[in-house]
């Protein structure tokens, strides 16, 4: 099955300095809502949301220096068998 996903991953600083942990389905409805307003395809909106409580910094070798995604480290950090996040 193919849809869009999308992670959120808890802020440097700790899920505290965003108010606390957010609630999965509350973040999909509020994203589906939003992204729909601003004409986003049905293909281009995420129908799952993980919150995961990983830190991506350029030390984890999931984001770059300059916080730029590492496409590859990322997929393999998530798809690794018996380790799924959120």
């Amino acid at each position: 099955m193919n849809y869009c996903v999308a992670i959120v991953s808890q802020p440097e600083k700790g899920w505290g300095s965003v108010g606390g942990r957010p609630d999965e389905a509350v973040l999909v409805a509020d994203a589906t809502k939003k992204l729909r307003e601003v004409g986003l395809s049905r293909f281009e909106i995420p129908t799952k949301i993980k919150v995961d409580d990983t830190i991506w910094t350029p030390e984890s070798g999931l984001v770059t220096a300059s916080l730029k995604l590492q496409r590859n480290p990322l997929r393999a950090f998530y798809n690794q068998p018996g380790k799924r996040r959120g």
